[in-house]
């Protein structure tokens, strides 16, 4: 599919970035944002305090999330929107022969809303070179906490098939729905959760990391039909748990889970797969906070700076059935994370082994490894540029070709919960590539926003 676009029509693909860009010029006016998402509005602080820009979490929205969506240190006295309680505290001392363990539900329903409306550019060659995708996706999110130890997350997704032909179909989906027991024994070292989540193996979160609307190619690597994605949503149980380090610094982070495999279908088989992760950071905020008291107000600006370096390895074994073979597969890989200043440098590498079980058998060798650099330009200016290659190469054949992408983009943070993407795909040209399989050069323009 890589149709390369041809020198004079360069000139064609710039203007039609022009409008949306002067779209998001003039969207600098002043204008009051009165929806907020759900922990904005029990908290009643800025988007900002959570993310570096939306959805990418910074470092107190990351040691948030490890500590089942509370404030790490005295959680209570931050909340503005009082929870209703299930049972009175005396009921603890009456449970487990007389009475049931009191909890809470919030006080408002816990609903966010999200909305993505997307501006396809392609090169000449294609039927459509200029389409408009209104909405791309619209989402329904809940989220919360249930009392002390319990939290949730869900999201019903409507999917929009106004794409670039062949385009998609329209769908509603169940994409995540977990229930989450939080510091097991008193520690955030151990939690669990159930239900369709994530995979707490995935190198970088596509939910609440990634910035662009390419996925990161180690998450997409599916050498043979049938495997598991890092990307795709998972069915089936995790325990997991981070604990900040000495000195209140960085920490350890860790996950082992056992999913279906097939992402949100039935599975095919009746063999779970494990997928594994642990990783250290080394310096910068705690990953579970600090270990001493949060000060008196929560902090909304420039949370985006963490001097600090995390080092991970994530695993994955599984297998796939289709039709007509079964496919033992496996996946290793080391990722880090450095942040420096408004620097962000991350990226990841990853190692594939299948083997197909059929005749004659076929055994594939696959690797992905992506680099990305994230640079705070200002509170709200984001650009940012990945580098990105992959091989998947069948043992004793010839080399098959190799995918080079490069991702430029600019993210434009118009108000804390709307934020506008400027993004590009340039291919490396590769002349092995079939002329039908070849990727196509593509430019975006994404508006964002939840509320």
């Amino acid at each position: 599919m890589l149709h390369q676009m041809k020198h004079e029509h360069r000139g064609g693909l710039l203007c039609a970035l022009i409008v949306p860009v002067g779209f998001v010029a003039s969207c600098l006016l002043p204008v009051d944002a009165d929806a907020l998402p759900v922990f904005a509005r029990k908290y009643r602080t800025a988007c900002t305090t959570c993310h570096s820009l939306i959805p990418k979490l910074n470092q107190f929205g990351l040691a948030f999330r490890n500590n089942g969506y509370r404030v790490p240190v005295n959680d209570e006295k931050f909340i503005k929107e009082a929870p209703v309680e299930l049972g009175a505290e005396p009921w603890k001392e009456m449970w487990p022969g007389k009475g049931v363990w009191p909890g809470s539900i919030p006080s408002n329903i816990p609903i966010a809303l999200r909305g993505v409306a997307d501006t396809n550019i392609r090169g000449a060659g294609q039927q459509v070179r200029l389409n408009f995708d209104f909405p791309n996706e619209f989402a329904i999110y809940t989220v919360g906490t249930l009392g002390e130890s319990l939290s949730f997350l869900g999201e019903v997704e409507f999917k929009g098939g106004g794409g670039p032909p062949p385009g998609g179909s329209e769908r509603i989906e169940l994409s995540m729905l977990q229930l989450n027991f939080n510091k097991l024994g008193g520690t955030s070292l151990l939690n669990f959760r159930i239900g369709r989540f994530e995979p707490v193996a995935t190198p970088f979160s596509r939910f609440y990391r990634r910035t662009t609307s390419a996925d990161f190619n180690v998450s997409e690597l599916q050498p043979v039909a049938g495997d598991a994605r890092f990307v795709n949503r998972q069915m089936g149980l995790e325990f997991f748990g981070a604990r900040t380090g000495p000195d209140n610094r960085g920490g350890i982070e860790w996950g082992v889970g056992m999913v279906n495999g097939t992402g949100t279908s039935p599975d095919n088989n009746s063999q779970k797969d494990l997928e594994w992760t642990v990783s250290y950071k080394l310096f910068g905020y705690g990953v579970t906070g600090p270990l001493r008291e949060e000060p008196e107000e929560l902090k909304a600006t420039d949370n985006f700076v963490d001097n600090s370096l995390k080092i991970g390895v994530f695993g994955w074994v599984g297998r796939g059935t289709v039709e007509t073979f079964k496919n033992n597969y496996n996946r290793v890989g080391v990722k880090f994370d450095a942040f420096f200043h408004r620097l962000n440098l991350y990226g990841a590498y990853i190692r594939a082994r299948d083997t197909v079980r059929r005749v004659p058998e076929r055994e594939l060798e696959s690797s992905a490894w992506f680099l990305e650099a994230d640079y705070m330009l200002t509170p709200w200016i984001m650009p940012l540029i990945r580098y990105e290659r992959t091989e998947i190469t069948e043992i004793g054949a010839a080399p098959a070709p190799t995918r080079r992408l490069l991702v430029p983009a600019v993210n434009f943070a118009l108000r804390a919960n709307v934020r506008v993407l400027v993004e590009g795909r340039v291919y490396q040209r590769d002349e092995s590539f079939p002329p039908e399989k070849k990727p196509l050069n593509e430019g975006r323009v994404r508006v964002d926003f939840v509320f």
